[in-house]
C-alpha cells in the first residue's frame, strides 16, 4: 500500500509543478487558458482511469492488457500532438515551454488516472493479479510529442543563416504581375511583431513575379496588403515597437512541415521558389552586436534549389558574435 501512495504523490506533485510552471510560463503571454487546462487534464485523469478499470481483460493475460494500455497511450500521444498543432502554433520558434510543460501535465494527470484505476481493482475488489506497475503505460503518452518537435527542431534554420533585409523608405519598384509571369506561394506573417500572436496571418496565397527580386515582391505585397487592410496593417517595417531597428528574414518550404531554406532578398523569385511554397516573412533585430558573414544555401539547377550565391549579389547574414 505504501509504494502506490508514494508513486501517487510523486504523479501528483508532477501534475501539480507542470501546471504552475505553464501558467508562470504563460505570465506574459497566455497561450493556455487556464480553465482549458484543468478540463484538458481532468479528461486526461478520467480517460487513464476508465482505461485502468479495464481490470476484467485480465482474464486475456496482463501481457495482453499492457500492450492494449501502451497503445491507447500512443494513440492519446498522437491526438494530443495533433490537437497542440492543429490549434495552436506550438511549433513557432518562440514557443517551446508552454507545450512542453502542458504535454507534461497531461501526462502525469494519464498516469494518475491509470494508477487509481488499477488501485480500485488491487485494493478494493482485491484482483491482485492486475499488476499495479502497469501505469507506465502512460509515459508512452508524450512520445509523438516529443517526436514531432524533434522533428522540428531540425527543420529549424539557425538565426545565424537569416539573410538580414532592411526594409526600405523608398517606393516599391513596379512588377509585371501578368498570368504568364507569376507563381502562387502561400504566406504565413505577423502584422504586427512576434509579441503580438493574434496578428499572425498564415496561408495566405499570393502572386509572385518571375522576374523580379524577392524583395520587391514583398514591398509590392505589403503596400497592396495595406491598402486593402486598412484597420489591420502590416506595421513595424523597420523599427520595432520599441523604437529598435529590424531586418526582415525570408525562408520557405515545399510543404507546412517541409524542411526549410532561407531566401535571398536580392535574388529572383522564379529561380528560388516553386509554385506552391509555403513562404514565411519573419521580423529580427539589427545593431551593433551583429556582423556579416558568408551564406551557405542550397542551389537549384533545372528542378534543384538555386542559392543566393548564384545571384550575384552581396548578401548580408545577421550573427550574434
Amino acid at each position: 500500500m505504501i509504494p502506490i501512495i508514494i508513486t501517487s504523490i510523486i504523479l501528483f506533485a508532477g501534475l501539480l509543478f507542470s501546471v504552475i510552471g505553464l501558467f508562470i510560463a504563460q505570465k506574459e503571454e497566455q497561450k493556455f487558458e487556464r480553465k482549458g487546462v484543468f478540463y484538458y487534464a481532468l479528461i486526461s485523469f478520467l480517460l487513464f482511469f476508465l482505461l485502468g478499470l479495464l481490470g476484467l481483460l485480465n482474464e486475456e493475460g496482463p501481457r495482453r492488457v499492457l500492450l492494449i494500455s501502451q497503445a491507447t497511450a500512443g494513440l492519446f500521444g498522437i491526438f494530443h500532438a495533433w490537437f497542440l498543432f492543429a490549434n495552436y502554433d506550438w511549433a513557432d520558434h518562440a514557443s517551446f515551454l508552454p507545450e512542453t510543460l502542458l504535454t507534461a501535465a497531461i501526462t502525469f494527470a494519464a498516469g494518475l488516472g491509470f494508477l487509481s484505476g488499477l488501485w480500485v481493482w488491487a485494493y478494493v475488489f482485491e484482483f491482485y493479479d492486475y499488476s499495479l506497475a502497469q501505469y507506465k503505460a502512460a509515459l508512452w503518452l508524450p512520445v509523438p510529442y516529443l517526436i514531432l518537435r524533434t522533428y522540428d527542431f531540425m527543420l529549424q534554420i539557425p538565426q545565424r543563416k537569416f539573410i538580414a533585409w532592411p526594409y526600405p523608405d523608398t517606393p516599391a519598384p513596379r512588377i509585371n504581375l501578368d498570368s504568364d509571369n507569376v507563381r502562387y506561394i502561400y504566406l504565413d506573417f505577423f502584422t504586427r511583431s512576434e509579441r503580438y500572436p493574434a496578428g499572425r496571418v498564415a496561408g495566405l496565397r499570393s502572386r509572385i513575379p518571375l522576374d523580379a527580386t524577392f524583395s520587391a515582391f514583398f514591398q509590392n505585397f505589403v503596400q497592396d496588403y495595406n491598402e486593402k487592410n486598412v484597420d489591420y496593417p502590416i506595421v513595424n517595417l523597420r523599427t520595432d515597437e520599441d523604437g529598435n531597428p529590424i531586418g526582415w528574414a525570408f525562408y520557405a518550404s515545399r510543404t507546412k512541415r517541409g524542411r526549410k531554406w532561407a531566401l535571398d532578398p536580392n535574388g529572383h523569385s522564379g529561380q528560388q521558389v516553386q509554385e506552391g511554397d509555403f513562404v514565411q516573412a519573419r521580423r529580427l533585430p539589427l545593431g551593433e552586436a551583429f556582423r556579416s558573414q558568408p551564406a551557405e544555401q542550397p542551389r537549384k539547377t533545372g528542378n534543384k534549389r538555386q542559392g543566393p550565391e548564384d545571384s550575384g549579389d552581396e548578401i548580408i547574414i545577421i550573427e550574434k558574435k
